[in-house]
Order: C-alpha cells, then structure tokens, then sequence
C-alpha cells in the first residue's frame, strides 16, 4: 500500500513543477496621493477593516488635489516563468459603486474567468491524450502472443491511463498553496495584500514564445481584457487616467486624478471604486496584459478626534498601500520528451528557412542597386546645379517678401508674437490631389518634430480633453488640470522676477489642398497668483482699457517648393 502512494505524490510533485515552470506571480499595488498645503504630494493612510476584502480603505480629504500611483513588482516564488515587464501602458479608473457594511459578500479583485479557460483547455488536452492511450492499448490488446518489449510498453500506457485521471482531478480540485492555476491559499497575506489571488492565462504556443510577432499581427496581443470583476460590467465606465511619470526602474506610474470627472455622488461617502492598469510585456513575448485592482474608498471632510487620539495612541506607522497577487500561467504544461524533440526541430526549421531568406534578399537587391544608384546619382547632380543659382535669394531674403523666413519689418498686433515661424507640409504633384495613397492608412503629419528650443528637455506634453469644439469659428476648448505636469511653479504663486514657460501643441487636419495633419506649436508664458495685488486693481483703474485676453502666433505654411520655369 505504500509503495503506490507514494508514486502518487511523486506524480503529484511532478505535475506541480510543470505548472511551476509556465507560471509567475506578479504583484499590483495601489496607492493615493493627496496635496497638502506647502505643494508637496503625501500618501494617505490606509486602514484595514475585517468587512472589506481589497487590502484596507483609503481615507480620502474631501476636496482634494489627488493622484493615484500604481506599481508592479515580481514576489520572490519561486523561479517560475521568465517574465519581463516593458513598461506600463495605460491606468483607468471607474465603476463606482456603494455597498453596505456587513453584506454577504465581499467584493475584491477576485474573478475566475481565466482559470475557466485553463480547465477547459486542459481537459481537451487530457481528453486528446486519453483517446490516443486507448487507440494504443486497444492495438496492443489484439496482438494474442506479446513479447517483452509490447508487455511493458501496455504496462507504461496503462499507468499513463491511470494518471490522467489523477491529473484531471488536481487541477480542477487542486491541494493548497500548490503551484496550481486556483490552489486555494492557505496564508496570512501580508498588511494591504488581498487573501485571494486571480489567475491570468496568456494563452500562448511555440510560435509566441519566440518573442517575434507574425507579418499580420500589428499590435501586441492582449490579456485579460474580458476578465471583469463582479459589478464592473454594470457600474459606470472606466476613464483613463494621464500618466505624468513613470519610473522604468521601479515600474511605478503616477497618475493624475480628478474625481469630479465621474460625476458620481457616492465618492462623498464610503464608498469601493474599481481600476484597471494596462501592462506592457517584453518577455516571454511582446504582448499586453490588462490587470484589474478594486479599491475601497472613504471621503471625509476633517479628521475626527477618535481618529487623532488613535494615532497617537498607536503610534505605529500608518499603511499607505493596497496590493493583490496575480498568477500569471504562460500556457499549459506539456508533455516532457515529445513535446520538447518537436519543439526543437521547429526552431531548427526555422532558423535555416530565416536563414535562406537573408541570404536570397541580399543576392536579388545586388542587381538592382547599381541601376538605382545612378539614376539617384544624376537626379542630385541636376538638382545641385539647380539650387546653386538659387541659394543665395533663398538663404538671404529680402524684408518683408513673400520668402519663407524673410525677416518681418513690422509692428505686430497686440498679443501677437514678432518672429513668424515656417511650417513646410513637403507635398508632390500626387499629393495635391487631394487623395489618399493605398499605402498609407493615416494622413501624412507636418511638423510632427519641429521642436521648439528646450521642448525635448523639458517635461512631457499631456494631451487635453476637448470639452467643446467650434467649427465654423475654428475654436476648441479644452479642460486642464494644472496638477497633472509634476511642476510646484504650477502650484504656487509666482515670484516677481519668475517666468513660467510652457508649451501648447495643436493638432489640425487639412482637407485642402490634401488631406493630412499638422502639428502647430505655441510658447505661452504664464504667472499664477493668489490674490490680485493693489498695484493691478490700481493700474486697471487708471487704464480703463479693455484688457488683453489673448496671444497667437503667425504660421508661413509651404506646400512645396515653386516650379522652375522652362528656360529657353
């Protein structure tokens, strides 16, 4: 009796490792940031209650400027599937929603979607593998005198029989703290951690695992994306936050946050918000995962005094973060020996075929390119002789003319800057019909990298949204949240002898005289103040005129250069 019962723990063993070795825990952290008076952004604390599932509740000041940070990291558990996380992608938060203290049950980052696909796929896989042991135990059964070799290998497949029934039953009912996708956990989670722990399948094959994508593929693959949690599909949407900084190193990335733009009351109350956090993967394959965190909310208006006596009392330091745990299974284990001749005999084919590839592509382009290098070579030689007569009108233009970058001898218009900036759209005869190229799926974009002096050393540029959009007059207004740039000059007022720059880039399309986009910069210089001074209020008075509300800048947009006329 002992002997097969330990063969069975060994199988179990075995079976565990195999799961180990496609699987990887992955940790999503979240935490709330607040402003406090001198400008700086604090965490707030968070407290465990025993009726809320998500880590602890964040107490959050009524009225706010708030940021939400999210984080990822790889718990030290084992070694586990390689997994390399690029950067994270995008950070949305909603489905707002109030539940009552002491409900049956308690909501979580909990869901159970991709552990169903894992089963599911795994049972065909037991149920493939089980047909093909009965075909060849009932072949071996027919033959009436076997020999030795036959003998045991009907021995090997009927043990093989058996244990695929063993493995059914593990995964679908797995032990505790197993490596198995949906082993119960056993554990005391530490502070902020979630108990239970979601499974994400990616759901991948030999090819992925190369790490290269196929000619029709575009965009990573996506994982995760239908994997909702209980009541989010019902609660309102999920908006997507503005990324103001990212720490590549750490994989933490700050976000800002207003909660007026849900407008959803309960974020006056106590209440449970759920997130969703795009992730980037580089490793095992280049792919996207989307992960999904709920956190528990709680809105006061001033710290009570139970709540400063409690501190104090304590004294302990205060919980800022939640976390939950996610396993992340690559694909289902296979089979050891078959599984692994197969797999390196494809890469071998693969390698050799990428190899004759490369060398017929360099044998066809050497014919080619001598023919392509001349006809290059003699349309530079006219074009030089062309543009020699001309340089010297174009490099040094006469006041005032018609010529891109001609100094302007002028008064400009109240508001309006005094230097007129060229943006040249570079179009050809085919582009001036006004029709789009099959090769092209997006219009053409100008000036995408006419970047004005310090805009590449400064910080990012965050888009806008537009909130109204006047298109007869050509007018977008937009709402803009100053605390989303990571700048305490935005924050507090300015001093007299400070200058706060900033950039604002305009996107347009032109339907005339082609269709394309341009991208339009303008440098705006900005002072924040608290309360208006005497000398303005005095000044204003003074003055009486109607006051400036407005600065533009003058574009000269070239089409392309002018035709030269035939000479005679």
């Amino acid at each position: 009796m002992g002997e097969p019962r330990l063969d069975a723990e060994e199988k179990n063993k075995s079976l565990q490792a195999r799961w180990s070795e496609v699987s990887r825990r992955l940790e999503l952290w979240t935490e709330f940031r607040e402003l406090n008076e001198t400008g700086q952004w604090i965490p707030v604390e968070v407290r465990q209650q025993d009726d809320v599932a998500t880590g602890g509740v964040h107490q959050l000041k009524q009225g706010q400027q708030r940021r939400l940070v999210v984080g990822l990291s790889l718990p030290q558990h084992g070694a586990g599937l390689p997994l390399g996380i690029d950067t994270i992608t995008s950070v949305s938060i909603g489905c707002v929603c109030v539940c009552e203290a002491g409900q049956q049950r308690m909501l979580d980052s909990y869901q159970e979607e991709d552990l169903e696909r894992i089963r599911a796929q795994w049972t065909l896989a037991l149920q493939s593998r089980q047909k093909y042991l009965e075909q060849q135990l009932d072949s071996l059964s027919s033959i009436s005198s076997k020999s030795e070799a036959e003998l045991e290998r009907e021995h090997s497949l009927m043990g093989q029989w058996v244990s695929l029934t063993e493995e059914r039953t593990a995964v679908s009912i797995p032990a505790p703290n197993s490596d198995i996708p949906g082993a119960p956990c056993d554990w005391i989670p530490p502070p902020g951690v979630e108990e239970h722990v979601p499974v994400l399948f990616l759901d991948l094959n030999s090819d992925d695992m190369t790490g290269e994508m196929t000619s029709d593929e575009n965009t990573p693959r996506i994982a995760g994306l239908h994997s909702f949690l209980p009541k989010e599909e019902s609660g309102g949407p999920l908006v997507m936050l503005p990324i103001v900084h990212f720490d590549d190193k750490e994989l933490i990335a700050t976000c800002s946050w207003d909660s007026s733009i849900h407008d959803q009351p309960a974020l006056n109350v106590p209440s449970s918000s759920n997130e969703r956090v795009g992730v980037r993967l580089s490793h095992p394959c280049s792919m996207e995962l989307v992960l999904r965190k709920r956190v528990c909310l709680n809105i006061y208006k001033k710290a009570s005094l139970t709540d400063r006596i409690r501190k104090r009392i304590v004294g302990a330091d205060p919980l800022h973060r939640t976390a939950v745990y996610y396993d992340v299974v690559a694909h289902l284990p296979k089979e050891e020996d078959l599984e692994r001749i197969r797999a390196q005999w494809t890469l071998a084919l693969q390698s050799r075929q990428k190899y004759l590839e490369q060398q017929l592509d360099s044998l066809s382009s050497i014919s080619s390119k001598s023919e392509a290098e001349l006809e290059r070579e003699h349309s530079l030689m006219g074009q030089w002789v062309s543009l020699t007569e001309e340089r010297t009108a174009v490099s040094i233009p006469a006041p005032n003319s018609d010529i891109p970058g001609a100094p302007c001898d002028w008064i400009p218009p109240p508001g309006v800057e005094e230097h007129v900036p060229v943006l040249f759209l570079d179009l050809n005869s085919d582009d001036m019909t006004g029709e789009m190229t099959s090769d092209e799926n997006t219009p053409r974009i100008a000036g995408l990298h006419s970047f004005l002096p310090k805009e590449e050393s400064g910080g990012p540029l965050v888009m806008l949204p537009i909130v109204h959009f006047d298109d007869k007059e050509l007018i977008a207004t937009c709402s803009w949240d100053s605390s989303i740039h990571d700048q305490p000059a935005l924050n507090v007022p300015s001093s007299s002898n400070e200058r706060v720059y900033a950039i604002v880039k305009v996107g347009v399309r032109l339907s005339h005289p082609c269709s394309m986009e341009l991208v339009l910069r303008k440098r705006v210089c900005l002072n924040i103040y608290k309360k208006a001074s005497l000398t303005d209020r005095i000044r204003k008075r003074i003055v009486g005129a109607d006051p400036l509300h407005r600065t533009a800048v003058y574009y000269d947009v070239v089409a392309h250069l002018p035709k030269r006329t035939q000479m005679a």
